[in-house]
């Protein structure tokens, strides 16, 4: 037995399991929109919708943390919310550190971390953007 405990590498990084969640690379932003701008937007006759320009311009401004691999507008939400899932972790943090208590338009952007726990509305089908 304890020959077998000894061949054990507790040096070999592979066996370590990672800390990491899948959570941890999306980012919830709160206050980037209001309803009103999105139901305005739909009386408008325009090429792009106010969700469209906005998940574009989203992803434009985070793609300077790191790669996006997706972005989401969630068109029921009151609070204005958005996620964005970056390509790791890293990139994530560092959004939230530069977006968060940022202004736009007036209001004060929220950016957390996912816990998973969000369930977050959305109701049109043009809410949602990936590569």
């Amino acid at each position: 037995m304890a020959r077998r405990l000894n061949d054990w590498d507790d040096d070999d990084v592979s066996v370590v399991p990672s800390t990491s969640n899948n959570w941890d690379k999306v980012v919830v932003l709160k206050h980037i929109f209001t309803l009103e701008d999105l139901e305005q937007d739909e009386d408008e006759d325009e090429d792009e919708s106010m969700a469209e320009f906005l998940i574009r311009d989203i992803r434009e401004q985070c793609s300077k943390f790191g790669r996006v691999e997706n972005a989401v507008l969630f068109d029921a939400e009151p609070e204005g919310v958005m996620t964005v899932r970056f390509a790791n972790g890293s990139a994530a943090h560092a959004c939230v550190k530069k977006m968060h208590g940022r202004r736009l338009e007036g209001r004060l952007v929220e950016a957390r971390i996912a816990d998973g726990t969000e369930r977050f509305q959305k109701r049109g089908a043009a809410a949602e953007k990936e590569d």
